[in-house]
């Protein structure tokens, strides 16, 4: 069986807050958020999820986590779909956990190349050590 995990079209577009209608929105108004995202929205079957160690805990606040879900699962094999369609993404206050002002965000970005320069059996080999992934195996 084929795996698949879905995202979005790689696009993300800033909705202001002043916006009260959804269904009336002009993608020319909005901001481009983030023209090179590989995450924000993702599916995945379950099983699947789990197999390929599930969300990664050592990633601290926010920032590069999606690139290495994204990363990390096309090691092992995941085949990478996209919709159509982009991401609407409504404006809201960036606070002290914010990826602009994340204390770790080089903690991060070094984890995630380390991740993405492993090969599928050494990806593999890390995945097997997260101790959160053991006890989903196992339970």
């Amino acid at each position: 069986m084929m795996v698949i995990s879905m995202m979005y079209r790689k696009l993300i577009f800033d909705i202001i807050n002043e916006t009260k209608d959804l269904r009336n929105v002009d993608l020319n108004d909005c901001t481009l958020f983030n023209p090179h995202s590989v995450g924000g929205v993702v599916m995945f079957d379950r099983e699947h999820y789990w197999k390929c160690g599930g969300a990664n805990e050592h990633f601290k606040s926010v920032g590069y986590e999606d690139n290495e879900i994204n990363a990390r699962f096309k090691t092992l094999g995941t085949k990478i779909m996209r919709t159509q369609w982009p991401l609407w993404h409504l404006t809201h206050a960036r606070g002290d956990t914010s990826f602009n002002h994340n204390p770790y965000i080089n903690f991060n970005r070094d984890y995630c190349l380390e991740i993405q320069n492993m090969n599928k059996v050494k990806l593999q080999e890390h995945i097997d050590q997260w101790d959160w992934h053991k006890d989903i195996l196992v339970g």
